[in-house]
């Protein structure tokens, strides 16, 4: 258990380190961004971005399932049954990226342009945005196979390699944006170009990481083997459910704002959800070495550990609550010092926003547990319920109450709001009532 303490705090130590890195040289890719291509071209940019988002979920939860299966295995199994579990897995995404590549790519290649989702204000925009979208799909497709490593590092509860990299890849986005502001046009594509390559930078970074850890991590097709297939998918199409629930839930919004109220829209909403959703990463930094954390302990019938945790959260939640409302207090004084411009919010948007983002918090708590578990046939269903319900209830917002961009967020905060309730009390039933014989361990 003193072990599982000091790992546990040396990863999560880590991980703020590097997401210290990554949030603040996002906070300085915005305002660069946005001075490079404009308030409406970098709505088309986030635009692009969360369209690309939709396809992360065509693995079919394999990456989660290879996860815990990671952490369940290694160390306790032959080395012999991890490579088969990294090698189908591997080898099955990259089919997959080839597949949605030919199924998708050939298609966006002779659509001859998006005017149809585009207010009448941004329809110029069209033709940049196609090849914008194909530059980052194809570039995605590559990443989507190489990003199996990423899933490696945390069965390994390697977390902070995770962390590592996506600080490298906000560096490596932050210094060609740099380059083209001095040498090149404002044009989506040139941009596109750059996320691209500084994607692919750190996931061969995190590779390196991984192989140089164990070379039993170095996929072989002799080792691929279907009956692992179906045992990752077992549990990872669970994991697929919820990708498919939280991609309509979380990457629409930038597509409804789109289609309501227009691209600049796009970004007044970016800005302020930048700075909420930072709070939310750090919160959720803590909760990065959880996942595995949860699959070993519990596979170690270590229910002390777990309970103990949970108690340490709960008091950094407190912490956490104070600084989000602090935070909301003057949101338009740091908007202004970050962007460099009044951007005059309504204290009613902002409340909506620090809402949401305590709840998503807390309840981040219980659902990684639930994760960590693989106990999630109660999340999917409430998941599902969510995303039946997301787009309509912002629609009815935005529409017939006139809430403008704050009504797309409380959108998402009223249909989240039965797995905000129903998690934490399945995991105090599993935990503190299922396990009362070992309260004492």
């Amino acid at each position: 258990m003193r072990r599982n303490k000091i790992y546990f705090f040396k990863e999560t130590t880590f991980n703020y380190l590097y997401q210290f890195i990554y949030l603040f040289v996002n906070f300085m890719l915005v305002p660069i961004s946005i001075n490079y291509l404009g308030n409406v071209k970098y709505g088309a940019w986030v635009l692009v971005l969360s369209i690309i988002s939709w396809v992360s979920i065509a693995n079919f939860g394999l990456g989660n399932g290879l996860r815990n299966k990671i952490a369940e295995n290694y160390n306790i199994s032959d080395k012999t049954v991890v490579m088969e579990y990294v090698s189908t897995t591997f080898y099955s995404v990259g089919l997959i990226s080839i597949f949605i590549l030919l199924l998708f790519g050939l298609p966006l290649l002779f659509t001859n342009d998006f005017s149809w989702l585009l207010p009448n204000q941004d329809i110029d925009l069209s033709h940049e945005i196609k090849i914008s979208l194909l530059i980052v799909f194809f570039g995605f497709c590559i990443s989507f196979t190489l990003g199996v490593y990423k899933s490696i590092a945390y069965g390994l509860q390697k977390s902070s390699w995770v962390g590592e990299s996506q600080a490298m890849n906000a560096i490596f986005l932050l210094l060609f944006i740099a380059v083209l502001l001095k040498f090149f046009d404002n044009k989506l594509i040139y941009i596109s170009y750059a996320y691209v390559v500084a994607s692919l930078f750190s996931n061969i970074f995190t590779i390196l990481r991984v192989i140089k850890y164990d070379y039993a991590f170095i996929p072989k097709l002799n080792m691929f083997n279907i009956q692992k297939l179906k045992s990752i998918l077992n549990l990872g199409f669970g994991f697929f459910i919820l990708q498919i629930c939280m991609i309509i839930i979380f990457s629409t919004d930038n597509i409804l704002i789109t289609k309501l109220l227009g691209l600049q829209s796009v970004t007044e909403y970016t800005i302020l959800d930048k700075v909420f959703t930072t709070g939310n990463v750090l919160f959720s930094t803590l909760l990065v070495a959880l996942w595995s954390g949860i699959t070993k302990a519990y596979a170690e019938k270590n229910y002390k550990w777990i309970k103990t945790i949970i108690k340490k959260l709960h008091f950094i939640f407190i912490i956490f609550t104070i600084g989000t409302i602090i935070v909301g207090i003057y949101f338009n004084n740091i908007a202004e010092l970050w962007i460099g411009k009044n951007m005059d919010y309504s204290y009613q948007i902002i409340f909506i926003f620090v809402i949401y983002t305590l709840l998503s918090s807390y309840g981040g708590i219980f659902v990684n547990i639930m994760n960590g578990l693989g106990k999630i046939k109660l999340q999917i269903y409430l998941m599902i319920f969510a995303a039946i319900i997301n787009i309509p209830l912002s629609i009815i917002f935005v529409k017939y109450f006139h809430l403008g961009i704050e009504g797309i967020k409380l959108g998402t905060l009223v249909s989240l709001l039965l797995v905000w309730i129903f998690i934490p009390l399945q995991v105090f039933r599993l935990i503190y009532l299922d396990k009362k014989e070992n309260n004492n361990e």
